[in-house]
């Protein structure tokens, strides 16, 4: 009987415990898929991944308690909430690579040779993400009020449109809604390979968009994948083929 009940508790204890065994989950914005996935495939440390906008990344690690071990995110706001609310720490938080800025058309001829579209003011509407809610939307703003820009004929014409966050601005881009806009390069890659066609905007128009590694669970599992996504011998190759660069 009391080798029975003894087997019993072991029993319970490992199924009480068998979740802080599993794989770490990995957060990520969704320009992060094709590069965390190809990571996931070809490394040998095993992590699990979850894809959603900043607001739903904050909600799950904040106020769903759903599993989230690691986060990639671009926003430089989001780790500072999570400090504020003692769920990440300071040194736990790293720049990790950097996402070029294009202006980007689902139409692959459009900057196919040159960018005489923009030079000569042939752009018939364009799409901006929002400059307080995103870095992205910040670093386009940035560009737009460059003296080098023409804009003004657009804005005129009523024919610049606001997104609230990059992949919403995409969703109008790709089916031709809205014929440009301004998007990272890791946005518009599939199979390693660039779609529509864009102009790559020159970095000093812009501040650098980062995007951040946050450790958010200290346990040796975690540290493992936290090592793998910012070795740069492994994992930033990945990223390359994704569309991202090196933060230097």
């Amino acid at each position: 009987m009391l080798l029975r009940i003894i087997k019993a508790l072991s029993l319970s204890l490992l199924l009480t415990v068998q979740p802080l065994w599993a794989a770490p989950v990995v957060c990520g914005v969704i320009q992060t898929y094709s590069a965390l996935e190809s990571i996931k495939d070809s490394s040998k440390v095993k992590f699990e991944t979850f894809y959603g906008t900043q607001l739903e990344l904050r909600d799950r690690i904040l106020l769903s308690g759903d599993r989230c071990d690691v986060l990639v995110t671009d926003e430089e706001k989001l780790p500072k909430i999570l400090i504020d609310a003692d769920r990440a720490l300071y040194e736990n938080v790293s720049k990790l690579v950097r996402a070029p800025l294009i202006l980007w058309s689902g139409n692959r001829f459009l900057f196919q040779k040159d960018i005489s579209a923009i030079t000569k003011k042939k752009l018939r509407s364009l799409i901006v993400p929002k400059a307080h809610l995103t870095s992205v939307g910040y670093a386009a703003n940035q560009v737009l009020n460059h003296k080098d820009f023409p804009i003004d004929y657009l804005e005129k014409k009523g024919k610049i449109f606001k997104a609230d966050h990059e992949y919403q601005a995409y969703s109008l881009l790709e089916p031709g809604n809205v014929q440009v806009g301004f998007l990272t390069k890791p946005l518009i890659m599939k199979d390693a390979k660039t779609t529509g066609s864009y102009w790559y905007i020159p970095n000093e128009y812009y501040d650098p968009i980062y995007y951040y590694l946050v450790m958010l669970s200290e346990d040796p599992a975690t540290r493992a994948v936290c090592d793998l996504l910012s070795d740069p011998a492994f994992a930033l190759r990945h990223f390359k083929q994704a569309g991202f660069e090196s933060v230097d």
